[in-house]
């Protein structure tokens, strides 16, 4: 299992970690679980390149007018 952790957008802390404000105020953490044979930064890399591609087709998804 892979751990990273983010800043969360806009810096606001995330609701679920209000009770935990030392640790938890200013990050944002994700666990994955992964069978890749790099390192963690292989693998986060890897991950983050997907996620660009997902990010792009959902903001091409919401360009097109819903139909009816």
């Amino acid at each position: 299992m892979r751990l990273r952790r983010r800043p969360p957008a806009g810096g606001a802390p995330h609701p679920h970690h209000r009770r935990q404000t030392e640790l938890f105020d200013n990050w944002r953490h994700h666990a994955f679980i992964t069978d890749h044979p790099g390192s963690a930064v292989d693998a986060d890399a890897d991950h983050r390149a997907h996620a660009v591609v997902e990010l792009a087709i959902l903001d091409r998804l919401r360009a097109v007018p819903q139909r009816c």
